[in-house]
């Protein structure tokens, strides 16, 4: 089952219970203030973000419901990407080159959280910050290549730059092994 079929059902039950009562419009989630309330985070592999491959991925993660998201393997060079679409921004690397690498955070207007502080540290690995009411989180994207583990490197300089007050998550393409994670 894929998480469009998971999700779909459940949404579709939640508008149908509230189109009974004459709402013409989907409830709208808490705000900030109030301190509940979700949101949609994903990492997605894309073919290439290049020659409208950024625009279709975006219009994918519109069709999930996805609200914040990084994608791997973009392949944008010379900083040539479209900078939003499908109500999304973008912030994306360098490649290292247009047949390998790079990543994408994506993001939309939320009234849950808000995206600041967007660095790249090397092709394949991007930090920014995530303020949810109360809570700050300190966000590492990131694809290690197989053969090519100098991301690493990266990532290591961008974990300990994560503010005392914040919290840390990464996610992203590592291409680890988890039940041998030394090979």
């Amino acid at each position: 089952m894929s998480v469009g079929e998971a999700v779909a059902p459940k949404l579709l039950r939640f508008w149908s219970s509230h189109a009974s009562t004459g709402m013409s419009v989907a409830p709208q989630p808490p705000s900030r203030t109030e301190g509940s309330g979700t949101f949609s985070v994903a990492s997605y592999n894309i073919r290439s973000g290049r020659a409208g491959g950024m625009a279709s991925a975006l219009r994918a993660m519109a069709a999930l419901g996805v609200d914040v998201g990084v994608f791997q393997e973009t392949k944008v060079t010379n900083g040539i990407y479209a900078r939003s679409g499908s109500g999304y921004s973008v912030f994306a690397t360098d490649a290292n080159s247009a047949w390998q690498g790079g990543v994408a955070l994506f993001w939309r207007e939320h009234d849950l959280f808000v995206v600041e502080e967007q660095q790249a540290w090397g092709p394949n690995v991007i930090s920014w910050h995530m303020v949810t009411g109360r809570e700050r989180f300190y966000c590492i994207g990131a694809y290690i290549p197989p053969t090519d583990l100098s991301a690493l490197e990266y990532i290591d300089k961008a974990w300990k730059a994560c503010p005392k007050h914040c919290k840390p998550m990464l996610m992203g393409d590592l291409n680890i092994d988890l039940e041998y994670p030394r090979n």
